[in-house]
């Protein structure tokens, strides 16, 4: 049931975008589209959300609370390593938002104070200040570079038929390395290639 104009709030707004978005894609998210979601006039949206450009930074704040993250404790790798699985793992149920969240940095009071949970567990290692932000960059980018392109080769798999591996393998005959490596991606694990990774840089921590 759609809510009627005097239950409209920001969270309600914020999450019929989302489900736009998961349904359909950016370019089916506009203030003329969500109103018609909501069944109200376009115009009351703008009792809650600035703009285009605030809606968009609301959505990050939306999918950044269903990151779940932990009270730190004496296992700093632990603590980060759970909230990289599940911000991962929400990026994964929500394709459609990674290019917003690449371009929108956390910039709401809820999503910021995600951010600030981050850097705690960070200074509990003595790393504060610029250099705790650089690392907390560091890793977001590789979870969201990870998540896109596991995303990327799942739906190229999809499109892959048996026809098309013989064609592609004639041509990387002469590619010895990419051959090898295009003849067992049916042994790729996106799983455990992310585990990998994110923990190559924890411990380079």
């Amino acid at each position: 049931m759609r809510p009627n104009h005097t239950a409209l709030n920001r969270e309600i707004i914020l999450k019929t975008a989302l489900t736009i978005l998961d349904e359909s894609g950016i370019e089916a998210l506009s203030m003329r589209t969500l109103a018609k979601h909501l069944n109200v006039k376009a115009m009351s949206l703008y009792n809650h959300i600035k703009n285009k450009e605030d809606l968009l930074n609301g959505v990050v704040e939306i999918i950044l609370q269903e990151v779940l993250i932990p009270e730190p404790t004496s296992d700093w790798k632990k603590d980060l390593r759970r909230i990289a699985c599940s911000f991962h793992a929400t990026l994964l149920r929500h394709p459609n938002v990674i290019p917003i969240i690449s371009t929108h940095s956390p910039v709401t009071a809820k999503g910021l104070e995600q951010a600030e949970k981050i850097l705690s567990i960070l200074n509990g290692i003595n790393k504060a200040g610029l250099c705790a932000f650089s690392l907390m960059h560091i890793i977001v980018a590789y979870i969201i570079g990870h998540a896109g392109m596991s995303l990327t080769s799942q739906q190229e798999n999809k499109k892959s038929n048996e026809k098309q591996f013989y064609q592609d393998e004639e041509n990387l005959k002469t590619l010895p390395n990419l051959l090898n490596a295009f003849q067992n991606l049916s042994q790729r694990n996106i799983d455990e290639e992310f585990m990998y990774g994110l923990n190559l840089i924890l411990d380079s921590l």
